[in-house]
């Protein structure tokens, strides 16, 4: 096994940085990829759907397809029961691969 130097354009700790980095977006992608598989994700990802499909904020089609426990009710609507910051922060990333998807017909 022969060691090499890195090339002059990368600094000395960047196959380490590299690792690491590699290692947490595994670790994320794995640990937030389980699927639409509970009604505590659907509960979370209903508010996203509803406000980029439909620009609203509750989340009666999820209670109404059984896929959700986790709701509460207002003024004759469902919402979710979750912190509203993950939700908030998914938004604008499933508005862009919803309107790319809807862009090439899938």
């Amino acid at each position: 096994m022969r060691i090499t130097t890195p090339p002059a354009d990368r600094p000395p700790g960047f196959r380490l940085e590299m690792a690491v980095f590699l290692a947490v977006v595994a670790f994320t992608y794995a640990s937030i990829t389980r699927g639409l598989v509970d009604g505590n994700t659907w509960s979370r990802m209903g508010p996203v759907f509803a406000v980029v499909e439909r620009g609203a904020l509750d989340i009666d089609p999820v209670v109404a397809a059984r896929s959700t426990d986790d709701w509460a009710r207002a003024g004759g609507h469902h919402y979710s029961n979750k912190a509203p910051g993950p939700a908030l922060i998914a938004i604008p990333f499933y508005f862009v691969q919803h309107r790319v998807q809807r862009a090439l017909g899938i």
